[in-house]
């Protein structure tokens, strides 16, 4: 279990996001069993079990994910962005599980939200990122080989949504691994901000678990 993470990638920019995000974390996947990093720009909040990684003043995303990288010394990293936002109770034994097979599969990324509509009729499980589907290796939580990220991240300056673009299947700069998508939710979160707005439905969900967003910033 050594050889793992979770890394939330976030910005100075989105500070206001924070504590929502952590109250989610904390209440449901309160037993969580591995190191938990949390990048930002120059911001160095205090929250339990969490180390901070600072990059600097704001580059680029590219640059701030690939300075995050060189601190981080585990190899298998669970991906997230700062606004999704947990909303079920998460069991080890299901995270685990997950890693175990992104392991004997010797994936460079498993995508833990599954593709809509694909797989979705054959037996629950892990299978390849076809060529047909336009969009495969993207942002949505995941699990990624320390090494295969670093690639994708090569030496150049670009935002998340050009990333995800040059990951697009029929772009040529498209930088292959092996890639797979379970075809079932593996971590159930919800998406809190779209467009620099906070999402009202994710506002009234949890507001149901008792967490209520602070929305007086955007």
């Amino acid at each position: 279990m050594g050889d793992r993470a979770v890394v939330i990638i976030t910005f100075d920019g989105y500070q206001d996001v924070w504590n929502t995000f952590f109250e989610c974390y904390n209440k449901f996947w309160a037993e969580r069993n591995m190191p938990t990093y949390l990048v930002t720009n120059e911001a160095t909040p205090e929250f339990d079990g969490v180390q901070v990684i600072t990059t600097g003043a704001e580059i680029s995303w590219s640059r701030r994910a690939r300075t995050a990288l060189s601190q981080i010394k585990e190899e298998k990293l669970l991906i997230l962005l700062e606004d999704y936002f947990f909303c079920e109770q998460i069991n080890n034994n299901d995270i685990d599980k997950v890693f175990f097979e992104f392991d004997k599969e010797h994936l460079d990324y498993l995508r833990l939200i599954p593709i809509p509509y694909e797989y979705k009729h054959k037996e629950k499980g892990i299978y390849p990122l076809d060529e047909r589907f336009m969009y495969g290796v993207n942002l949505q939580a995941s699990i990624w080989r320390k090494e295969y990220f670093k690639k994708i991240l090569y030496d150049d300056d670009f935002s998340a949504w050009e990333f995800e673009a040059r990951q697009k299947n029929d772009s040529k700069l498209k930088i292959n691994g092996k890639c797979a998508t379970l075809n079932y939710v593996g971590l159930n979160y919800l998406n809190g901000v779209i467009q620099g707005k906070w999402y009202p439905q994710t506002i009234a969900r949890l507001k149901k678990s008792g967490i209520i967003i602070d929305t007086s910033k955007r």
